[in-house]
């Protein structure tokens, strides 16, 4: 019903996808559970304002609190939304490539997210290695998860058309209509009315009884010289 080749594409980035979301899970739920840990050790002997800074970490710099919390939100959901989307790709039908069209653009917009604050953090710096292992994975996957939500949307492209053009023979072949091409002008698109149709083929019945009348006078002629 499509061709192979965006449904091959969607399969592969998906699986490509569900990897990246798994690997940036782990990294950012370990960095929450160690800023859970030491967060009240080391904000103890901070001053002002860090002390009450809104999301503060131990490890990274004042954005890192906010790039880890919405990095595990966007893997989480980019983990389910690849599993589902892999089940209805596997499918191919119009209502399963809507659904998968639909979770794998809430994805990307969460991924655009966490990619926004680790572009922040970079841009501020004094980071660990596991943070930019982090922020490296986070806009990896931001731009491999767009590719897969084209690829998904080329799929629903497709079905749609095949179920259009399906639907055109069916109907041609249960009411006997002939399938309509666009291409084809039509009286209407020259603006032609019943009045102008009714003097042209009056022309034309006049101009055939013209030839009718000639042969038989040619014929006539014929006879009377032999």
């Amino acid at each position: 019903m499509a061709s192979g080749g965006s449904k091959s594409a969607a399969f592969m980035l998906l699986l490509l996808n569900l990897g990246l979301y798994f690997v940036i899970t782990i990294i950012a739920a370990w960095a929450v559970n160690h800023g859970i840990e030491r967060a009240r050790e080391s904000a103890s002997v901070l001053s002002l304002p860090a002390k009450i800074f809104p999301i503060y970490f131990p490890v990274g710099n004042m954005a890192t609190g906010f790039f880890v919390i919405f990095t595990l939100i966007a893997g989480v959901v980019g983990m389910a939304t690849s599993l589902t989307g892999i089940m209805n790709v596997l499918e191919w039908d119009s209502p399963n490539l809507h659904s998968a069209a639909a979770s794998s653009l809430i994805s990307w917009s969460l991924t655009l997210l966490a990619m926004g604050l680790a572009c922040k953090e970079i841009n501020i710096g004094w980071t660990e290695a596991n943070l930019r292992t982090l922020e490296v994975m986070t806009i990896i996957v931001s731009g491999t998860q767009l590719l897969c939500t084209g690829a998904i949307h080329v799929g629903v492209g497709e079905t749609v058309d095949a179920m259009e053009e399906m639907q055109r023979f069916d109907r041609m072949f249960t009411t006997g209509e002939e399938p309509i091409d666009d291409a084809t002008p039509s009286e209407a698109d020259f603006g032609w009315d019943n009045e102008v149709k009714d003097d042209v083929d009056s022309m034309v019945h006049l101009s055939e009884e013209r030839l009718i009348f000639e042969k038989a006078m040619f014929v006539c002629v014929g006879v009377h010289s032999s």
